[in-house]
């Protein structure tokens, strides 16, 4: 048998087949066996600090206090197999209410600060929520220590009673046109937490930041790996998470050694020039496909996780540091210890390597069920002959290429699902949504390329009829994660059908043309308004105007990032992020770059 060590996991082949399986498990970061084992050990050694937010830092022992005092509060109505709806940012909140679960042993689901509304409602719908907390306080809401709310259901509603032994769970988009929940083991994020420590050499003095949005299950690990390894969390200023310049600044100013960050804003990241001296010892990427790596001579190193949310957070990693960049997209690397993969044909038969196919994960990583609104999903399946020792497989829908070294090449979908901005999407869900707003018959969604890849959505409306598109939009925000919610929409008679009736998506995806601002006459526009008219339809694939709000118009985090790089590279003007959020239109973005000295919109 050949062994190869790719991201200090080692994996095996028994043939030019493609399979492959991860190797030896490093070992444990504490003594014990579970994730709460791991952190009572930093708890109970003097305990260093456990987390810092806003220049104030918590000890292992006064973070447990808050944990334990929480718990204490949520007893009388939360058990074992309760699932919570944790409505938190990043922050003290956060990771004291998942630290007080795990105490309760019930199940953390994690959808972010103010999720929408008609998604939360979807959630409830679909399994038993027995409390949500919240950092807003409410008339039924009861305080809980360091910040946090919970509003108790005394009848929780649902179909489904999750399965037994879950520690978490997060949603994905569902297929069904519904929210799709994910119960994930203990052991799963287990066998996780304990590689990645490894990985990224995690231990007391170590600073991790925290700075994932919290539905992005990569956020688990990170904040686990840290907290059973006696480093230090770190969370990341609002200001800082959307603005690749003042972030690579903060990685410095807070001594931050080891990161994690989705692959759209690490893309950026690793385009901008780093200061020499970081302390930044490993950057962590993922969530979407990956078109660059590190740049020569980078001292941190950079790995690139695979893994879809029904196989716990993380299925493969290549460490890309010493990468050149001629080799194509960057692989998705190897197993790492306790999975399995094999690449299949359309006949369910495992190909020779470097052949294409679809990636089938196996190993303890795997999710314990799948729910949507009618129930629990049938998403896993009998393993083939050579991954015979599985129990099931997870048919993961991605198109790979395993090469002859034994790693993973991601070359694209099997099915209608897309990826925008890390954020798996499935159309039925978003055009659901859409298809409730009045006067929209049908739609349609595709992913379109322009400046970036973005959502459009077609729109059959009744007759005579054009939407509204603030309202649209608003209505979409209460219904779909902010990934979710199309950039772009077009009105159109009617959705083009292929031979066998169902919407042709390539067709939609020809009729879309990006847009370009309606040019105004130069008494209506000073340069650096009529500059940022044009990036921001370059970048929102619609017409703007000089009175709308950034963010009234589909402005999120990524498109965000990306106009700060573009007004830097057409005028020398660096703006923060939370310049950009705080205006109240356009006009005043344009003022603000006006005010720092514009040197010409021409010039790029």
């Amino acid at each position: 048998m050949n062994r190869v060590d790719n991201s200090k996991g080692v994996y095996r082949h028994m043939t030019e087949l493609s399979v492959a399986r991860g190797g030896e498990m490093p070992p444990a970061p504490a003594a014990g066996t579970s994730l709460l084992d791991w952190y009572s050990h930093w708890c109970t050694s003097g305990g260093g600090p456990a987390l810092e937010q806003a220049g104030r830092v918590w000890s292992y022992s006064e973070l447990d206090a808050l944990a334990e005092e929480t718990a204490d509060g949520l007893r009388p109505h939360i058990g074992r197999g309760s699932v919570v709806a944790v409505c938190l940012d990043r922050g003290l909140p956060l990771v004291v209410t998942a630290v007080a679960l795990a105490k309760l042993q019930a199940v953390y689901l994690p959808l972010g600060p103010r999720p929408p509304q008609g998604r939360l409602t979807s959630v409830q719908r679909s399994v038993r929520i027995s409390a949500v907390i919240e950092g807003d306080r409410s008339a039924l809401a009861s305080p809980l220590p360091a910040g946090a709310f919970a509003v108790f259901a005394d009848r929780p509603g649902g179909r489904t009673q999750v399965h037994e032994g879950s520690f978490y769970s997060v949603l994905t988009s569902g297929s069904t046109g519904s929210p799709k929940l994910v119960a994930v083991s203990e052991d799963s994020l287990t066998n996780v937490v304990r590689w990645y420590v490894d990985l990224v050499e995690l231990a007391p003095g170590q600073r991790h930041s925290l700075a994932l949005h919290p539905p992005f299950d990569p956020h688990l690990m990170e904040t686990w790996s840290t907290l059973c390894s006696g480093a230090t969390l770190v969370v990341a200023p609002e200001a800082v998470r959307s603005d690749p310049g003042a972030l690579v600044d903060w990685w410095a100013d807070a001594r931050i050694t080891v990161s994690n960050l989705p692959t759209p804003l690490a893309e950026l990241s690793l385009a901008r020039p780093w200061r020499r001296a970081l302390p930044l010892r490993h950057l962590v990427i993922g969530g979407d496909r990956l078109r660059r790596g590190p740049s020569a001579g980078l001292s941190t190193q950079v790995h690139n996780l695979y893994g879809p949310a029904e196989a716990a957070v993380v299925s493969t990693a290549q460490t890309l540091s010493d990468l050149v960049s001629d080799q194509g997209d960057p692989s998705i690397g190897a197993p790492i210890p306790g999975v399995a993969v094999c690449v299949v044909n359309q006949d369910g038969e495992i190909v020779p390597r470097g052949e294409k196919g679809e990636l089938l994960i196996g190993g303890v990583g795997l999710a314990l069920a799948c729910y949507d609104d009618q129930g629990e999903l049938p998403v896993f399946s009998a393993p083939p002959a050579l991954l015979d020792d599985q129990a099931n497989v997870y048919a993961s829908g991605d198109l790979v290429r395993m090469r002859h070294d034994g790693t993973l090449d991601f070359c694209g979908r099997l099915d209608d699902q897309l990826k925008v901005r890390g954020v798996r999407i499935e159309p039925a869900e978003v055009e659901r949504a859409l298809e409730r707003f009045p006067g929209v018959r049908r739609a349609a969604v595709v992913r379109t390329s322009g400046e970036v890849e973005e959502l459009t959505a077609f729109l059959e409306m009744g007759p005579g009829t054009l939407p509204d598109l603030a309202s649209l939009r608003n209505h979409a925000r209460e219904w779909l994660p902010a990934a979710a919610v199309p950039t772009a929409f077009e009105a159109v008679e009617s959705l083009p059908l292929t031979a066998s009736g169902k919407i042709d998506r390539s067709g939609l995806t020809a009729l879309h043309q990006p847009v370009t601002p309606m040019p105004l006459p130069p008494e209506e526009a000073n340069p650096a308004e009529a500059m940022i008219l044009e990036l921001c339809s370059d970048l929102l694939g619609c017409r703007v105007s000089l009175a709308e709000r950034f963010t009234d118009i589909g402005g999120n985090s990524l498109m965000t990032a990306r106009l700060l790089n573009a007004v830097l590279r057409r005028t020398g003007v660096r703006l923060r992020a939370t310049d950009i959020l705080r205006q109240e239109d356009l006009r005043g973005i344009a003022a603000l770059i006006d005010l720092n000295g514009m040197r010409g919109a021409g010039e790029g």
